[in-house]
């Protein structure tokens, strides 16, 4: 990566001075789920709009170095290195749902919703306690 650059492809361009939408989000309609270091409120709302799923994650130079070219690593008996937290300085970024932050707390929550069984009863739910 290179410091003080815009990295990584767009899917929308932004929006204009005189229109607050991204421009093309109407030719937009493809469903993705997609996870984006960044991603702006319009290329969000059109993804959503479309059916999709967007979660805006942090991935480290060495992470992503890594899951781009893991063969350099496999030979070697090497294990894969694990995604560090984002910097202090720009963590406030993933941890606002506006963006779609994956350290926000509804991203925890739906994460935690979507691991557990269906159905399984919950310690801290008194419905399931009284049936």
């Amino acid at each position: 990566m290179i410091p003080g650059r815009q990295a990584g492809p767009r899917i929308l361009n932004p929006p204009t001075t005189t229109d607050a939408r991204a421009q093309g989000a109407e030719y937009f309609t493809a469903k993705v789920d997609i996870e984006p270091t960044q991603a702006s409120r319009g290329a969000i709302a059109a993804i959503e709009a479309a059916g999709g799923k967007i979660r805006t994650v942090y991935y480290g130079q060495t992470f992503l170095r890594h899951h781009l070219s893991p063969e350099k690593r496999d030979g070697k008996g090497l294990e894969a290195p694990k995604n560090p937290r984002p910097p202090l300085k720009r963590i406030g970024y993933w941890l606002s749902w506006e963006n779609r932050g994956y350290l926000s707390p509804e991203a925890q929550i739906e994460d935690l919703t979507r691991r557990s069984p269906a159905g399984a009863a919950h310690a801290d739910d008194p419905e399931q306690e009284r049936a």
